[in-house]
């Protein structure tokens, strides 16, 4: 996975949504960890990953697509290379990032 591909969707989908620095950093998001991630300088955590998830209302999936070849087939081992991140603290977050994945994916079977 790339993090600069992930950088740029993201950016892309903030100027879509027209979502400003600001409203990231009322999602729980320091502007200078956002603006670290965007050049690369860190990686972004699975709370952070989340919380923009849900700031850009769009899925998993969605957010991926175009970054990686099939986002479904993002392992656990992926996610685990963010940094930052407190799997004891944060694991209810994490299940539930787990969780929407899994619905998703069960959505794109039943089309």
């Amino acid at each position: 996975m790339s993090q600069v591909l992930l950088a740029e969707r993201i950016n892309a989908l903030r100027d879509e949504k027209n979502i400003t620095v600001e409203d990231i950093e009322r999602a729980g998001i320091s502007r200078s960890r956002y603006y670290r991630f965007v050049r690369g300088e860190t990686q972004i955590s699975v709370v952070d990953l989340s919380r923009l998830l849900k700031l850009l209302a769009v899925s998993f999936s969605e957010l991926f697509a175009g970054v990686i070849a099939d986002p479904y087939q993002l392992s656990i081992g992926d996610l685990a290379k963010c940094r930052g991140l407190n799997y004891v603290k944060n694991r209810r977050k994490l299940h539930k990032l787990l969780h929407r994945l899994v619905i998703q994916r069960l959505k794109w079977w039943q089309l």
